[in-house]
């Protein structure tokens, strides 16, 4: 899904990002959000409301949103002086 239909779903009344991530982009609300914010958006909770570029040099309207989602790539931690456990 590109940075513009994201936008655009949004300009329609009553979709929210929860909306559209689930509906839409199939990926989590958070990971949307962290999308918009990656690509230098902010939404703004005073009239007007809404997702507004701030960021510098042209709007990445037509990349996709999953090109701004990190990926989390460390493992849990696993402590190194657990017990063992042991059956009999």
């Amino acid at each position: 899904m590109k940075i513009i239909e994201v936008l655009d779903e949004l300009s329609m009344k009553g979709n929210t990002v929860a909306k559209i991530a689930k509906n839409k982009a199939k990926i989590g609300e958070g990971k949307l959000k962290e999308a918009l914010h990656n690509t230098g958006y902010e939404y703004h909770n005073k009239s007007p409301k809404g997702w507004f570029y701030a960021g510098e040099g042209e709007q990445p309207l037509y990349q996709s949103v999953f090109e701004f989602i990190s990926v989390q790539t460390s493992l849990p931690d696993v402590k190194q002086n657990s017990p063992s456990i042991h059956t009999m």
